[in-house]
């Protein structure tokens, strides 16, 4: 399979385990779509990552780490934690 270490499927081309993170479709050859993120590509975006021109929350396909940073009031990585008591911005 296309970014997966198993094989895939002779009849399909799919693949038995799903895909690598960031990448989703049969046979695996398709990069995310905007807003997602994961294995298999079934995890949205923090909603307090920073969005594009769409407001698509903007997070790597890999792992969901937030490319253009956080809404304010929230830390990177993921967006997904509050500034701690004290601290304030982005």
């Amino acid at each position: 399979c296309a970014n997966s270490s198993d094989p895939c499927f002779v009849s399909t081309g799919g693949c038995p385990s799903g895909c690598a993170a960031g990448y989703r479709g049969e046979s695996c050859t398709q990069p995310c779509q905007s807003g997602k993120y994961g294995k298999d590509c079934i995890s949205n975006c923090s909603e307090f990552c920073v969005a594009d021109v769409n407001r698509i929350p903007v997070c790597a396909s890999i792992n969901g780490t937030c490319l253009n940073g956080c809404e304010d009031g929230y830390m990177l990585p993921q967006c997904d934690k509050i500034c701690p008591a004290g601290t304030y911005g982005k």
